[in-house]
């Protein structure tokens, strides 16, 4: 059993993300809600079905809720380490007291981006979660296999967007397995900053930027026109209010929000 990620409540209190494990070493994603005084409140075990599952990021979403992400053993073959896919799950704020109740998920599939034609275990694992203000949210962490792959992990950032769905998949490596521990969305740039495995032992901390060019202005952002130019370079107008962005889902100043 163990905590990977603890985020403040705003009453005092505190949430924490990680897994707990049976006997026999099955694990549940499990987040645990403490009051001021670190009494534990409520607690919401969390899996993909009855899978293996383990949650190693925890953040605030925009409609009071949560917003968490983590891995899980879907049963693509088993193998140690397990074969894992990304999951980043959205909860709901709840009543004062009370676990918060899903609210919808991604899963991310895992693949071996330098071998694609690579059939052996394969993992992905989303190691920190950042919601934008648009609603989307970037989930940082590694895809790709432990050994056997050319490659081995790959650093990744998954663009989810306000609908829940994946948008875009941003990918980093070079020949030794490589991860992001923590991303974020900084004056219009995507901030990745992670481990590069040179050698096992040594591991370089790096930070990895993707900024918009001329020709890829998408920002994720269903409500908004993305365009650019030489003199503005990137620009992004909103669309009319109203625009659908989603199921249940309306543009309202550039921004997805339920209608």
């Amino acid at each position: 059993d163990a905590f990977y990620d603890v985020a403040a409540d705003g009453g005092g209190g505190f949430v924490t993300a990680g897994v707990n494990r049976d006997d026999k070493g099955k694990g549940v994603g499990v987040l645990v809600g403490f009051d001021a005084k670190h009494a534990k409140v409520w607690d919401a075990p969390l899996a993909i079905g009855s899978f293996d599952t383990a949650l190693w990021s925890l953040t605030h979403g925009l409609d009071g809720g949560w917003v968490a992400g983590g891995g899980a053993d879907v049963g693509q073959g088993g193998g140690t380490p397990p074969n894992y896919k990304g999951w980043v799950v959205w909860l709901s704020a709840g009543k004062a007291g009370t676990a918060p109740l899903m609210a919808g998920n991604v899963v991310l599939d895992p693949t071996t981006p330098q071998d694609p034609d690579f059939k052996g275990t394969k993992i992905a694992m989303v190691m920190d979660v950042h919601v934008r203000a648009d609603g989307s949210a970037l989930a940082a962490g590694t895809v790709g296999a432990r050994s056997g792959a050319k490659g081995l992990t790959d650093a990744a950032v998954w663009v989810v967007g306000a609908d829940r769905k994946l948008l875009k998949t941003y990918v980093w490596g070079g020949p030794q397995n490589d991860s992001f521990e923590a991303v974020a969305w900084w004056q219009g740039q995507l901030r990745g900053f992670g481990s590069q495995g040179v050698s096992t032992t040594a591991p370089k901390w790096y930070d990895v930027r993707d900024t918009p060019t001329k020709t890829d202005c998408d920002d994720g952002n269903a409500c908004t026109v993305d365009a650019c130019n030489a003199k503005d370079g990137c620009t992004h107008t909103a669309v009319a209010n109203g625009t659908a962005c989603g199921t249940g889902l309306a543009c309202n100043a550039g921004q997805c929000a339920a209608k």
